[in-house]
């Protein structure tokens, strides 16, 4: 399956509706949950686990269950093997039975796996575990230069100070009509690494221009800023291929790496991962190579819950909200109009150990129409050296769905109650009259949860009125209650490839123009130091008062100037 047809897969055009008590599922009419899944081979997971007993049972051909795949390729899956030791030997077992490594690390192998494979992948030696690999998601909104006004960047411009000399990297999901802009809208040449297929790249710019023009919008916003910026550009699908576009861009001396994109949870929420290939040691590939990292905080204000694990009724569903003595145990998900062809993604984390989780949840998907479940998650957390406290659930209609509704719910099977958990759906919107049942807080994306200080984690607000947060707009604080975006930057400017570029997608490559006229200023400066500059001369902003001079989880720093 080509690149922009994966890609598609997580941007799709789909209403998710979150509803309160007034229409929402209690406890009563929640059926008791499934019971946990066996899994014929625990180091799987239990989707790739539902892949290949399809496929054993006769159910499904290869191709069609490898199809259910965020990323495949005929009869393969695109997975992530992590490993400890014995790396040389599972690449020449994959090469020796039909697999195709392309990226390998001390400690993983992203590879295309026939799904006839993966169980015995699974128990070669020094494998912990397989995950499905799942590419980025881009973070614009409901979809020149309006906002380089409001940032202040024209006085600078006026002094000699457009980013001259500046290297900037974009790395996004697909830069459609990106040559078509070149000498007018773009600088007249760029540097590409464009990605054919995981692990596989050329240096031919009509192989960036897939995936959709959301890369050329972000690239264009960095150019209203500095608009003498050298652009080096990439479209990673994975995060073995992130890891090497960044490598790739430290040897190319890029100062500033604008990264307008999400990937899914891989780590305990502090900032760090146990993973080389997580995007949060990247960045700190990046800053210790001299590049400062600006990233879009997230699109997730009003598509995330946080709390603590409760349980009125000892049933061992969490109670999302207890009303009037009630709980309730879903978050409810309107999937009508969901095209047979898209997928609903969900994602949920907690309070335990990585790796080595004891505490085992699993998260479910239930109908309402038919009071069933419909799918749930049921990966192990037993304490095993590869037990991560992460459940991912993907949902493909099989069938155009018309007024559907289902329910997300979250049940403990084994362990003690999490002081925390984190449950984040990827979509473009919750309906607007459910929208208090998000809880808007510890809703900041990876890896824009890091915690170097060579990144910014960017937040957004409208040009024509900065002093109002964006209602979709990731907040903080993290997990480790770190306070969390860093700064706000400007969004719904016009550009050539969208009439209105609306979300953190956009106000981020503002902030990355801004820090390449800082550049260009102080070339001396290190990342930590041009994020310092940028924070202490953010117009401070609160919820309640703009004169407060105190970060906080909603502006960090303030509105960048």
């Amino acid at each position: 399956m080509p690149i922009t047809e994966r890609l598609g897969l997580l941007v799709i055009s789909v209403t998710l509706v979150l509803c309160l008590s007034a229409g929402g599922t209690w406890a009563q009419d929640l059926p008791a949950p499934p019971p946990a899944p066996e899994l014929t081979y625990p180091k799987l997971g239990s989707r790739l686990n539902e892949m290949v007993t399809s496929v054993e049972e006769g159910s499904a051909s290869a191709q069609s269950a490898a199809g259910q795949a965020a990323v495949s390729d005929d009869e393969s899956v695109a997975v992530t093997i992590y490993l400890a030791g014995h790396v040389d030997a599972v690449v020449a077992f994959l090469n020796n039975n039909g697999g195709s490594p392309r990226n390998v690390g001390t400690d993983y192998i992203e590879a295309y796996v026939p799904v006839s494979l993966l169980g015995a992948t699974s128990e070669q030696p020094g494998v912990m575990r397989i995950r499905e690999i799942v590419p980025p998601q881009p973070q614009y909104g409901p979809i020149s230069g309006q906002a380089a006004g409001v940032h202040r960047s024209p006085a600078w411009n006026r002094d000699g100070n457009t980013g001259q000399g500046i290297k900037v990297g974009v790395i996004d999901a697909g830069f459609q009509g990106f040559g078509n802009l070149m000498g007018t809208e773009l600088p007249p040449s760029v540097v590409a690494c464009c990605y054919i297929s995981i692990g596989q790249f050329s240096d031919t710019l009509d192989d960036c221009e897939n995936g959709g023009p959301h890369g050329t919008a972000v690239a264009e916003s960095v150019v209203d800023i500095a608009p003498d910026v050298s652009l080096y550009i990439a479209d990673p699908a994975s995060t073995g291929d992130l890891k090497a576009t960044v490598e790739w861009m430290v040897n190319q001396g890029v100062d500033v790496i604008n990264h307008s994109i999400i990937w899914t949870f891989d780590g305990p929420g502090d900032g760090t991962s146990p993973y080389s290939n997580s995007p949060l040691k990247i960045v700190d590939t990046a800053v210790s190579g001299g590049i400062l990292w600006v990233n879009a905080a997230g699109n997730n204000a009003q598509k995330t819950w946080f709390g603590s694990f409760s349980n009125a009724n000892d049933n061992e569903l969490l109670d999302f909200f207890v009303v009037g003595g009630q709980s309730d145990e879903t978050i409810d998900v309107d999937l009508g109009g969901l095209l047979a062809a898209s997928s609903l993604y969900a994602q949920l984390r907690w309070d335990d150990t990585w790796p080595g989780a004891r505490r085992d949840l699993d998260l479910l998907l239930w109908r309402h129409s038919t009071k069933e479940y419909v799918k749930w998650t049921g990966n192990p957390q037993n304490g095993g050296a590869a037990d991560i406290p992460l459940e991912t659930l993907r949902f493909t209609p099989t069938h155009f769905l018309t007024g559907e509704e289902y329910g997300l719910a979250v049940v403990l099977r084994e362990g003690s109650a999490p002081a925390w958990i984190q449950l984040t759906i990827w979509g473009p919107s919750f309906d607007t009259n459910s929208r208090t049942q998000a809880t808007k807080s510890h809703s900041i994306a990876n890896p824009g949860e890091s915690a170097n200080a060579g990144m910014l984690a960017v937040g957004a607000a409208f040009h024509a009125n900065t002093g109002v947060i964006e209602y979709f707009s990731s907040q903080g604080p993290t997990p480790d209650n770190r306070v969390k975006p860093d700064l706000v930057g400007a969004d719904r400017s016009s550009v050539a490839s969208y009439p209105v570029f609306q979300g953190t997608s956009q106000a981020a490559p503002h902030v990355a123009g801004l820090a390449a006229l800082v550049l260009e200023r102080f070339p001396a400066w290190t990342p930590a130091q041009v994020a310092s500059f940028l924070k202490n001369q953010a117009v401070q902003r609160t919820a309640s008062s703009p004169n407060d001079t105190d970060p906080n989880n909603i502006w960090g720093h303030g509105f960048a100037q």
